[in-house]
């Protein structure tokens, strides 16, 4: 069952889901709906049988469990926040924030007087972005997901460290807070 896992893990769910942090999303941040997942969730499924041996009649949710394989939006939505927070600080998204602010100020000029009935002499801010929107979903579950190892850890008397290593441990990809949120559903 491990070299299963893994080579699904390795393999077919990177080809699946490949840059679905892009796609698996909508302009609002919110996930795509359900329908558009399902031929995927349909795969997914197939492969977590294959690996566990489960009959067709076991629940997905069993075979997901017992496989250790989180379901396909709860992965797609951790992947699209641990990308926001990856990117949030990076040059070309200052710059792009920053473009958008300029073109936006262009086009909404400041006016006074009233237009259909609306007063037009305060500048309007403009609207949050998908990815600005998905940045502040993802602070928010870290500062969730920190708050509760916090209280974990305090309630076992014991130090708690946002990276979660200690000693000499080998640490192949970073862990942030948004991949143990998906760990602990």
């Amino acid at each position: 069952m491990r070299r299963s896992r893994l080579l699904y893990s390795a393999i077919a769910r990177p080809a699946m889901l490949y840059r679905a942090q892009i796609w698996g999303l909508q302009d609002n941040s919110k996930l795509i709906t359900p329908s558009k997942l399902q031929p995927l969730k349909a795969i997914q499924n197939k492969c977590l049988r294959r690996i566990a041996g489960a009959y067709k009649r076991t629940p997905t949710a069993a075979v997901e469990r017992e496989t250790v394989i989180p379901p396909l939006d709860l992965y797609i939505n951790a992947i699209a926040m641990q990308r926001a927070t990856t990117t949030e600080h990076h040059q070309v998204s200052a710059e792009i924030k920053e473009k958008l602010d300029e073109l936006w100020a262009r086009e909404r000029p400041h006016t006074t007087g009233m237009q259909r009935g609306r007063r037009l002499g305060r500048p309007q801010n403009r609207p949050d972005t998908g990815m600005e929107k998905l940045r502040a979903r993802a602070r928010e579950k870290g500062q969730e997901v920190s708050d509760d190892l916090r209280n974990e850890a305090e309630a076992q008397g014991r130090s708690w460290r946002r990276g979660g290593m200690r000693g000499h441990q080998h640490q192949w990809k970073a862990t942030t807070l948004i991949l143990r949120w998906l760990d602990r559903e």
